[in-house]
């Protein structure tokens, strides 16, 4: 079904490509900037790679010509992304990545307007969870419909003493 298998490690930079058609066709592709790589998250249409560093820095490729763009203004390690957008998008369909840093309590945005080589994006901002009672993120996914986010996180920080608890919402436990 699929062409190739993107594969990586946090032990080592290197982003391995292998053809699914032949299992022994390798092209290691380099990430650049130390540490290994610790995510990875292919779109939906199958247009877009992203590759996220164990030291921080995100790498977004284009799956045609392996052209890539790097984002490196975030501090931390991205530990959690999801891509919005349906699966049969045309190749200038707008597509956008949601990820969190380690230990954030925020979802960042960034925008890519074409899947073009290489791919360029526009930050879009973040959004604060923490008022809705959330700790820091630590995984995301879509459900099928591609209409609801789902986020998993870790316990929200304790407040501390003469703080208030963080307001809950509808739907969420306690609210």
């Amino acid at each position: 079904r699929g062409k190739w298998l993107a594969s990586g490690s946090p032990c080592h930079g290197d982003l391995l490509l292998w053809e699914c058609a032949d299992a022994t066709s390798v092209t290691a592709l380099e990430m650049r900037g130390g540490g290994g790589v610790g995510l990875l998250r292919v779109s939906a249409c199958g247009l877009l790679l992203l590759s996220a560093g164990t030291q921080g820095g995100l790498r977004v490729w284009e799956t045609c010509g392996w052209t890539w763009e790097a984002y490196n203004r975030f501090a931390g390690p991205c530990v959690a992304a999801a891509w919005a957008g349906p699966p049969l998008l045309g190749a200038d369909a707008p597509r956008t990545l949601l990820f969190a840093l380690r230990g954030e309590t925020r979802l960042h945005a960034l925008r890519f307007t074409r899947a073009a080589a290489p791919p360029r994006a526009e930050y879009l901002g973040s959004f604060e969870l923490a008022p809705l009672g959330l700790g820091p993120v630590r995984s995301l996914a879509w459900e099928a419909g591609a209409r609801r986010l789902v986020v998993a996180s870790a316990p929200p920080a304790a407040p501390t003493e003469g703080e208030p608890p963080a307001k809950r919402g509808p739907g969420t436990p306690g609210g």
